[in-house]
């Protein structure tokens, strides 16, 4: 099985949950976070699992509003997404889509055999 977490040291172990850490993964030898992957996620995503939020541009109103993707494509959210100012969070990507549960698991399993502890 090729690991997702790439070039994962003992350095990166000691900063875990201290500091940010930058490292390379593979996320996208999965296949799973294409532009067309994550435009037929979003289109299948059931609308309880899922907050899609966009903020005014004055910094001292900051006007908070969440919305639907409704008839919306995939591609098109995403699209909005990409012109700023706006957000998709997916909750519960593993439990709504095996697949990415799956990537999720071995991510943590990675995660717990480099730093026991800091995950679950």
């Amino acid at each position: 099985m090729n690991t997702i977490l790439n070039g994962w040291n003992a350095t990166m172990s000691d900063r875990f949950g201290k500091n940010i850490i930058l490292f390379n993964h593979r996320l996208r030898d999965t296949g799973l976070f294409t532009h067309e992957a994550l435009a037929k996620l979003i289109e299948t995503y059931p609308a309880e699992q899922y907050n899609i939020n966009t903020m005014g541009f004055d910094p001292a109103n900051p006007v908070w509003r969440e919305g639907e993707v409704g008839e919306a494509s995939g591609h098109d959210t995403i699209d909005a997404i990409k012109k700023g100012r706006m957000w998709l969070n997916l909750r519960h990507v593993g439990e709504v889509d095996s697949r990415y549960g799956k990537v999720l698991g071995q991510i943590f399993d990675e995660f717990e055999g480099v730093k026991p502890v800091y995950i679950y």
